[in-house]
């Protein structure tokens, strides 16, 4: 019986299911069709060669240098893509192992769902769904945890989880599975960045607990079909004076609406301009189970942009946070009827945007976790979401006014995606501005005066 990994299965296993989309197709105890043996492995690699030299740098991996020399055979600094795509033998993988703890050890917190320093079967098979696996491969992974489990308490502690990691037996590994099979590191990127992508595309819903009537503010609760047919919820809020200017107002990720009342920025804009704040897809009330870092994003803003048409508003800002803020992006580089556009925090590239989250939460090799997850989601979206970034976008913004607008702790989205956004919109009319002390989506709290002043001054000049 040739020996596997269990980083092998938990690849194949989580690989095999994650979010629905074009190019899923469940596993079968059959042969793999060529279209199942994706190029997940070198897409990973693609994603994480962000400055396209066709080679990828220890930062670029974001793994330390112990842990980069496993992957550089050569010494030359680099992995190429053919060190990237090689087999590592059992025998390198056993000795490198010591190097790889950090990995090791946050694939075991992953799988540690109930946080007692174990992981039992249970846990076990809610990372490796039994329909993901062949009978023969759940019973070898069975009987290795039970040989693992040498105290005979049903669960294993980290040094348990040690043996049964590096003993599981199985299959040979072959298409989409042997191209996740790269030992230690293969295993850990396929666990990591599906955990990583659920959180990213398929975040918990928070809607909105408070609506502008906490002001006296009237407001009319509506619904909007986005292009592609999804049912959007918001609010048109009509200024307190007669006037055709609006602002559409797109959330966080992670938000709702109500972040706009949260923050107040409706009640600093109600008295002058009409508002339409809406849900973006998979938040919200509104419909969709995917967020996509751009492409669906710009639709649904594009949406919103037709709804104010429709209610007599000549002269519109798209105005967004976070990713409200990419998605006013998009949606102003598919349609000159948004007139001027606002950015609070956008990242610059989706690839930034993963790795500051995943840095935030001390993940090992972050970068690579990030270029994995990326990989992962353009598999089950169908296309590149890096094609919709904003930085692919804000050319397109030129000749309308640009606001950047960053906060200076930002813990996410670093202040060099606010200045790269700001450098890539080209010849128009733009401003940039820091909140020196604000977090990630704060600015507009930690310095509310000077935040209303500069949006409200931006507008009246340019709106």
């Amino acid at each position: 019986m040739k020996r596997i990994w269990l980083t092998t299965v938990l690849a194949l296993a989580i690989a095999g299911c994650g979010t629905a989309g074009p190019t899923v197709r469940p596993l079968t105890t059959g042969a793999m069709s060529a279209q199942n043996t994706t190029d997940t492995w070198p897409a990973t690699f693609n994603a994480a060669d962000t400055n396209h030299d066709g080679a990828l740098s220890a930062a670029e991996l974001g793994l330390n240098a112990s842990q980069f020399a496993v992957l550089d055979r050569n010494g030359d600094g680099k992995v190429t893509l053919d060190e990237w795509q090689a087999q590592v033998p059992t025998a390198a993988i056993d000795k490198a192992m010591p190097k790889f703890e950090p990995l090791v050890q946050a694939l075991f917190q992953k799988l540690d769902t109930n946080h007692d320093q174990a992981v039992t079967m249970d846990e076990l098979d809610d990372a490796m769904p039994p329909a993901s696996l062949l009978p023969a491969e759940s019973n070898q992974i069975g009987a290795a945890f039970r040989e693992a489990d040498q105290d005979g308490r049903h669960a294993l502690s980290l040094a348990e989880f040690h043996t049964f990691y590096r003993s599981v037996d199985g299959a040979p590994t072959q298409g989409f599975f042997g191209d996740l099979a790269r030992g230690v590191l293969g295993g850990y990127l396929a666990v990591m960045s599906r955990v990583a992508e659920h959180f990213a595309m398929h975040s918990a819903r928070h809607p909105a607990t408070q609506t502008p009537a906490i002001w006296k503010i009237p407001f009319q609760n509506v619904t909007l079909k986005s292009q592609d047919g999804l049912t959007l919820h918001g609010w048109y809020i009509p200024a307190s004076v007669k006037t055709d200017k609006a602002v559409l107002m797109l959330h966080g990720h992670g938000d709702s609406r109500g972040m706009f009342v949260r923050e107040q920025q409706i009640l600093w804009c109600h008295p002058q301009y009409n508002i339409l704040a809406i849900d973006l897809r998979n938040h919200g009330d509104s419909g969709g189970n995917v967020t996509t870092y751009g492409y669906g994003e710009g639709l649904d803003a594009l949406a919103g942009v037709n709804y104010l048409k429709a209610q007599g508003n000549a002269r519109i800002a798209a105005y967004g946070i976070s990713l409200g803020g990419a998605a006013a992006i998009r949606a102003a580089a598919l349609t000159p009827d948004i007139n001027v556009v606002v950015d609070d925090c956008a990242y610059a590239t989706v690839l930034s945007a993963f790795t500051g989250f995943i840095s935030h939460d001390l993940v090992p090799g972050a970068g690579l976790v990030a270029a994995a997850t990326l990989a992962r989601g353009n598999r089950d979206l169908g296309y590149d979401m890096a094609a919709f970034e904003p930085l692919t976008q804000d050319a397109k913004l030129a000749p309308r006014p640009f606001f950047v607008i960053q906060g200076g702790a930002d813990q996410y989205i670093t202040p060099q995606n606010g200045q790269n956004n700001y450098a890539a919109a080209g010849n128009c009319p733009k401003e940039y501005w820091v909140a020196p002390n604000a977090k990630h989506a704060m600015s507009a709290v930690a310095d509310a005066a000077d935040y209303k002043s500069r949006l409200l001054a931006f507008l009246g000049q340019y709106l």
